[in-house]
C-alpha cells in the first residue's frame, strides 16, 4: 500500500490508519515506520538487481519531455 499509493512512511502512524487496522483485524500489530522503510528498501534492492540483470549487455536510451 505504501509503495503502490506512494504514501509517506509515517502514514502508518496516523490515528485513522491505526483505528482502521484495529477494526479490520484487532490482533494485527502495525509495524513501525522504520520496519516499513526497511522492507521497502529490501524490495527496491531486489528489483534493482533484477533490472540490472535484464538490461545486461543491452543498450538503453532514455528521453524526457519537460
Amino acid at each position: 500500500m505504501i509503495i503502490l499509493d506512494e504514501l509517506p512512511f509515517n502514514f502508518i502512524e496516523n490515528q485513522g490508519f491505526n483505528s482502521f487496522c484495529k477494526v479490520m483485524q484487532p490482533r494485527f500489530d502495525v509495524p513501525s515506520r522504520l520496519t516499513i522503510w526497511r522492507d521497502c528498501l529490501k524490495i527496491y534492492l531486489v528489483e534493482k538487481e533484477k533490472l540490472k540483470k535484464a538490461l545486461k549487455d543491452q543498450r538503453l536510451c532514455l528521453t524526457t519531455d519537460t
